[in-house]
């Protein structure tokens, strides 16, 4: 979530299917274990944005795998009602879940195909640049993808906490 935040999308993409495609890096690592540290979750989240087919396949993200298993019908029931949908009534992202067959729970209204494309595009790029600053031992360039870049921005506004009205609003 921090780093959708610092890309300026988290008010662009619903909580909870942020929620659940984060769940899914550790629900389904295959073929990695679980992620173990904050780093490595952020990795694999990066790459799942990157990697997954998100404009002919739905995520699915079996919430009860410890219960009862989403059965191989209900993963085909679920392909297939997203592989029937129009491209013009289809959103850009389908989580499903036992609970959400069609995948449209959280998505149905935001994001839009711009906001996702956007998000996956940075997703690239931030994941692109980790595995640089790993490879380079460069600690800060790792901290810098949690930060905001604001250079396409014309104006900036910094707001003085010290005489804000609402102290809880800086």
């Amino acid at each position: 979530k921090q780093w959708l935040s610092s890309s300026l999308l988290s008010s662009s993409i619903p909580p909870e299917a942020i929620e659940l495609t984060v769940a899914h890096t550790f629900i389904s690592p295959l073929p990695y274990s679980p992620p173990s540290t904050p780093f490595v979750g952020l990795m694999r989240f990066l790459t799942l944005l990157t990697t997954h087919s998100w404009s002919s396949s739905p995520l699915i993200v079996d919430l009860n795998f410890e219960s009862e298993p989403l059965s191989d019908d209900a993963f085909s029931e679920c392909v297939n009602l997203c592989t029937t949908l129009s491209a013009s009534s289809r959103p850009p992202l389908l989580i499903c879940t036992s609970t959400d067959m069609q995948g449209m729970r959280w998505t149905r209204d935001s994001p839009s195909p711009v906001v996702w494309k956007r998000a996956v595009s940075l997703a690239s790029a931030s994941l692109s640049s980790l595995r640089k600053s790993i490879v380079d031992g460069r600690e800060k360039r790792i901290r810098r993808v949690m930060g905001r870049d604001l250079s396409d921005y014309d104006v900036l506004i910094h707001l003085n906490t010290g005489v804000a009205l609402n102290k809880a609003c800086p």
